[in-house]
């Protein structure tokens, strides 16, 4: 599992959970990657967000039951004004 994130530097060290079911893994945000947007060929302004290059994190592995379950991430620590932004979550089966 892992997570495509960005973190501006004032605020590394935040520590979270995924939470799928009564399964959990932890993270922490040890690394900054907060690049600029990427330029756009737009003509009108956007409403939504533009476009960055988003950091992988690998979390680990977790062993899932089969069926639908509940997907949360929880948000332990936030040591500085904000916590990450998260565009993904990846899970593959092994």
């Amino acid at each position: 599992m892992s997570i495509d994130y960005v973190c501006a530097p004032e605020n590394i060290g935040v520590q979270f959970r995924v939470e799928i079911g009564e399964t959990s893994i932890n993270g922490k945000i040890t690394e900054a990657h907060d690049p600029p947007h990427l330029p756009s060929p737009d003509r009108v302004k956007r409403k939504e967000v533009y476009e960055k290059e988003w950091k992988r994190l690998t979390l680990g592995t977790i062993k899932l039951r089969r069926g639908t379950a509940d997907f949360k991430i929880v948000l332990d620590s936030i040591p500085g004004e904000r916590a990450m932004d998260v565009k993904a979550v990846r899970v593959r089966k092994l």
